[in-house]
């Protein structure tokens, strides 16, 4: 949850006021939050300019890589849908 968030941020002495967007880029999961504090350089002023978290991406893609190509197609179907069902 997005206190889990902010103590990571405590933890590496990065500002509170961070913890909505990581939780947000990391979809509230724990690894992915580390990812994307891990992934962070070391510049980095602003929330808005942390980068998605390189593993996520990459363990994405190899998952998705593992499906039949019409789980694929639908997946895609389902991604560009600006209101995705279940029914689609």
């Amino acid at each position: 949850d997005i206190d889990d968030v902010a103590r990571l941020l405590a933890e590496r002495a990065l500002p509170a006021r961070w913890a909505g967007h990581v939780h947000r880029l990391s979809g509230g999961n724990p690894v992915l939050a580390k990812a994307v504090l891990a992934d962070l350089p070391a510049d980095t002023a602003r929330p808005e300019a942390l980068p998605a978290p390189t593993l996520a991406i990459h363990l994405a893609a190899s998952r998705l890589a593992e499906l039949p190509d019409e789980v694929r197609h639908t997946l895609r179907l389902a991604a560009l849908a600006a209101h995705p069902t279940p029914a689609l």
